[in-house]
């Protein structure tokens, strides 16, 4: 299980790999942060953030088909599942190369969670089924404004808030907007599809995030002071900032990947 220290290997990994020797020329000889034992060590162009701003990207090229964010035929989730594998596997790739080894493994416990939703939709079986059963009742709530619309677009918005925050601040805001989003689609699912698709709503959510609700999102929650502080200031981010990102397959990238994302 994650602990409360894997969130600050976050901070942590940031700084390894953003630490560089140069020479007088302003190049970058090395990155450092690499731990023995097979991980890190990377040198040069290898360990430069932009690389892995690249994997982020190849995730975000789904974006801009909306119906590939929830999939609903075979075609459109195959589509999906080689995206996400493709950016997940960039994205670990460079996690290796770059990082010390005891910081990989915390970081490697944050994404349990979303490669074992990878896994069960990418492959056939009973959970793809129902992802592709359930999924157009979890598009159309997410993106009428009158339902959950607004909700679905403030966790999107968490990713990269419009005022640049504090670590905690934005493990905070990204927590409130998953919470407020997964009880606005899931009793709204109860109402307007039916009691299988608020439920399967809910696993595949928890599912995919299953270690951060179990470390830091757990005292974040609906109601609490810190979310109505929370939701208050997305509120008023929201007014000027672009909705440049639709994340594919909700809270796959929206509940690990932006911690990382906000890193870079």
């Amino acid at each position: 299980m994650a602990t409360k220290e894997s969130w600050s290997t976050w901070a942590e990994a940031r700084r390894d790999y953003t630490t560089k020797r140069v020479d007088g020329s302003n190049a970058v000889v090395e990155v450092e942060g690499g731990g023995g034992g097979g991980g890190g060590g990377g040198r040069g162009k290898e360990c430069d953030p932009r690389h892995l701003q690249k994997c982020m990207k190849r995730l975000e090229a789904i974006n801009e088909d909306h119906n590939l964010a929830f999939a609903s035929t075979e075609p459109e989730l195959d589509q999906m599942c080689h995206t996400m594998g493709s950016g997940l596997n960039c994205v670990k790739s460079h996690i290796s190369r770059c990082f010390k080894v005891s910081r990989q493994q915390l970081i490697y416990q944050l994404l349990t969670g979303t490669e074992d939703v990878i896994h069960s939709l990418c492959m056939p079986g009973n959970f793809r089924d129902q992802y592709l059963q359930h999924s157009p009742c979890m598009k159309n709530l997410s993106v009428d404004p009158q339902v959950c619309g607004k909700q679905y677009h403030r966790l999107i918005n968490s990713v990269d808030p419009a005022e640049k925050l504090e670590f905690e601040d934005s493990i905070r805001q990204q927590c409130c907007a998953f919470h407020n989003y997964l009880l606005c689609v899931t009793t709204a699912a109860e109402r307007e599809c039916s009691s299988e698709a608020s439920y399967f709503i809910e696993e595949y959510s928890y599912r995919t995030a299953r270690p951060i609700i179990q470390t830091r999102c757990k005292v974040y929650v609906p109601g609490s002071l810190e979310c109505t502080y929370s939701s208050a200031a997305l509120s008023r981010a929201a007014s000027f900032f672009h909705l440049s990102l639709l994340m594919a397959v909700p809270l796959l990238l929206t509940t690990h990947f932006p911690l990382l994302y906000h890193l870079i």
